[in-house]
């Protein structure tokens, strides 16, 4: 596939993007230096890329407190109206 370099680590870029369309890496795997600082800011540089890059397919969770957490764009995809329903249903239950 082209991705792994003679030391074992795979190839990618500052923001995970590999040489194949749609396969992110991070972490530990792609650099030598490990521990978890680097695995967290590696994983979290990636995380916001690939949220910009699925910005045409989902919002942002619309009270502002998490603006880099992507959610569905359209309502009847969202697990939100789910959840609703069971805590309306556990509320008829129990009355």
């Amino acid at each position: 596939m082209g991705i792994l370099q003679k030391n074992g680590f795979i190839q990618s870029n500052a923001f995970g993007e590999t040489k194949i369309a749609g396969l992110f890496a991070t972490g530990s795997v792609t650099m030598p230096i490990s521990g978890v600082p680097e695995a967290i800011y590696s994983a979290q540089i990636t995380g916001f890329y690939v949220g910009r890059l699925l910005k045409k397919y989902t919002i942002a969770d619309p009270s502002g407190r998490f603006p880099f957490f992507p959610r569905e764009a359209n309502w009847d995809y969202s697990l939100q109206h789910d959840i609703e329903e069971l805590r309306q249903s556990k509320d008829n239950i129990s009355n």
